[in-house]
């Protein structure tokens, strides 16, 4: 599809005119029916056993033999659990050595490695994916010598070549608060050989917005659900961005270029701004005061986040009338609707693969667990 100017949307209301110049949007109704139903089976949980206590903070990525890494983000560890949820081993420990993080804040696996990100020490650390010795290092320096908002390394990707796709986000400034509208993401290259960035950005996003508090020489950066988000995602060469404003999804491909993009005119919820309040209200009285100064807006934005799986399907999260129940859509790579559900907000999708997907959960005992569905589609 191309130039679809002359489009509607639900209730024949035109196009915003931004979206309807775009070459190659495929445009779909907010009423369409999925082409599926989705279920969700419980098949196992991957947490504390003997001798092995996880933290309140986790994080996981499943290798392609279907074990899973959870990373304990309190205590600096990696532990290794096979795919029936019995545990392996642990990997690396807290520390600055080889092998040792001072904080963990990613991982990714493919055939040969798992790949783990240290922000503080400022690298991605390789283990071989069999045996988990150290196979190497990255620095992942990012250069912040310059006087405004500093950019900083906020993740990253693998490539097929063996470089690292590295995702950039930028601060705010307390020097430069006209400069807030003007933050940008960017993804950039690593070259894993020569440890160089290369020449150029992949992409140069929007960045996130935030509620952001001035006072003297203080500066307060609170991430509330009501603002836009800025999200990125890869998969398969392409580069997937959506800006919380609309449900518009644009594609890029690595040298930069837009290929197509994806639209669907969903209704906005209606915010409760008592909701915003009573999510902050055991925080600290100067930022429920900063909150509850702030001019919210009327609706939710219309989507909260996605996540791409490892087929290329899309899995938007978005609000519902219920702050705890998110409703999710799945979409073919394409845009087409393929299922819809309603998942509690609190339980946080990390990976979809292998026909399963992975949440972080909490157990009737209060203790943070990876819980592993089978997905079914019919």
């Amino acid at each position: 599809m191309t130039g679809l100017a002359g489009c509607t949307t639900e209730g024949n209301l035109p196009l915003p005119e931004e979206i309807a110049s775009l070459e190659n949007l495929a445009v779909f109704p907010a009423d369409l029916d999925p082409h599926h139903d989705i279920s969700l089976t419980e098949i196992t949980s991957y947490g504390d056993v003997d001798d092995v206590l996880l933290g309140s903070w986790i994080s996981v990525a499943v290798d392609n033999q279907r074990r899973v890494c959870i990373a304990d983000h309190q205590e600096n560890v990696i532990h290794l659990y096979n795919s029936d949820g019995s545990y392996n081993r642990q990997i690396g420990r807290a520390g600055d050595g080889p092998g040792e993080f001072r904080q963990i804040s990613q991982m990714r696996t493919d055939d040969h490695y798992l790949h783990v990100k240290d922000p503080t020490l400022q690298r991605i650390t390789r283990f071989n994916i069999e045996t988990f010795e150290v196979a190497g290092t990255v620095s992942v320096t990012v250069d912040s010598n310059q006087d405004g908002p500093v950019p900083y390394s906020a993740s990253f990707d693998l490539l097929p070549d063996g470089n690292y796709l590295m995702h950039m986000g930028m601060s705010f400034w307390q020097g430069y608060p006209e400069s807030d509208a003007y933050r940008s993401k960017t993804g950039k290259i690593l070259d894993t050989i020569s440890g160089n960035y290369r020449p150029g950005n992949v992409y140069t996003f929007q960045e996130s917005e935030a509620l952001v508090h001035r006072e003297g020489r203080a500066l307060m950066v609170i991430s509330v659900p009501y603002k836009h988000n800025s999200v990125v995602e890869y998969h398969n060469g392409q580069i997937i961005n959506g800006f919380s404003d609309r449900f518009l999804l644009k594609f890029y491909n690595l040298n930069s270029q837009y290929q197509r993009a994806v639209y669907y005119p969903f209704p906005k919820i209606p915010l409760d701004r008592n909701v915003i309040l009573g999510i902050y209200a055991d925080t600290n009285e100067q930022m429920r005061d900063i909150i509850r100064q702030d001019n919210m807006p009327e609706n939710w934005p219309a989507f909260d986040t996605f996540i791409v799986d490892d087929e290329g399907r899309i899995w938007v999260k978005m609000f519902t009338d219920d702050y705890d129940t998110s409703r999710y859509v799945v979409l073919e790579n394409s845009g087409e609707l393929l299922a819809e559900f309603n998942w509690p907000r609190e339980n946080l999708i990390q990976q979809i693969k292998n026909g399963f997907l992975y949440t972080i959960e909490e157990n009737e005992d209060g203790l943070r667990r990876i819980v592993k569905y089978e997905i079914t589609m019919t």
